[in-house]
């Protein structure tokens, strides 16, 4: 019998903006990885004949002048390299979804950055959560005022976007008890109960 695959995004709601942004950062890491290449070409053209310059007049002023040529690059190709690592490293960071995905039995999630780049976050399946239910209800912040309990939001939304809800899950995981909360249909959580233990559906969950 063949399993049905099934899955769904949490994209971010004000996704259009954030595009931008990370577009911009892109920009930026290009504008000064240029400024950085172009300094560093400079100063390596002109690094010989300043130096030797300097060697042939041997006096503080030469001298000094070398100095400040080597600070003044120095300055501008670390500065400039700095700021590009880190456009680079953080120019899909603000644009960040989810995507979610259900087969087997086996619960996946996994943390995308702007459309580009996937990070896998947890997998488990449905035989190991302990609860399910709405985030908000009574058992879902009695169970978040546990400081035993660690709460991992799987969803960039503070509020979630038409047709979905946000849902938790509570689980006993190797590295203690964790609540994860979802944004997605009701369908992932209908295909979530197959196959669980029964009473995970909190008392106060209504679908």
């Amino acid at each position: 019998m063949r399993e049905e695959l099934y899955e769904e995004s949490a994209v971010n709601a004000k996704a259009s903006g954030r595009e931008k942004l990370c577009s911009l950062l892109n920009v930026m890491f290009i504008v000064f990885g240029l400024i950085a290449l172009i300094a560093a070409m400079i100063f390596v053209i002109n690094l010989d004949s300043v130096t030797a310059q300097a060697f042939e007049e041997n006096t503080p002023e030469a001298i000094e002048a070398l100095n400040n040529f080597v600070y003044f690059f120095a300055t501008v190709i670390l500065s400039a390299a700095v700021l590009a690592t880190v456009f680079f490293l953080f120019r899909n960071h603000p644009n960040i979804s989810y995507d979610y995905s259900f087969v087997s039995g086996e619960f996946q999630a996994s943390r995308v950055y702007n459309n580009k780049r996937r990070k896998f976050i947890v997998s488990f399946t449905n035989d190991e959560i302990l609860k399910l239910g709405k985030v908000g209800s009574e058992t879902y912040e009695r169970l978040k005022a546990d400081r035993n309990n660690r709460e991992v939001v799987l969803t960039p939304n503070k509020k979630p976007m038409q047709g979905k809800e946000q849902y938790y899950l509570y689980l006993s995981t190797t590295y203690g008890k964790k609540i994860y909360v979802l944004e997605c249909r009701e369908k992932m959580m209908v295909l979530l109960l197959q196959g669980a233990k029964r009473g995970i559906v909190e008392e106060d969950f209504q679908q």
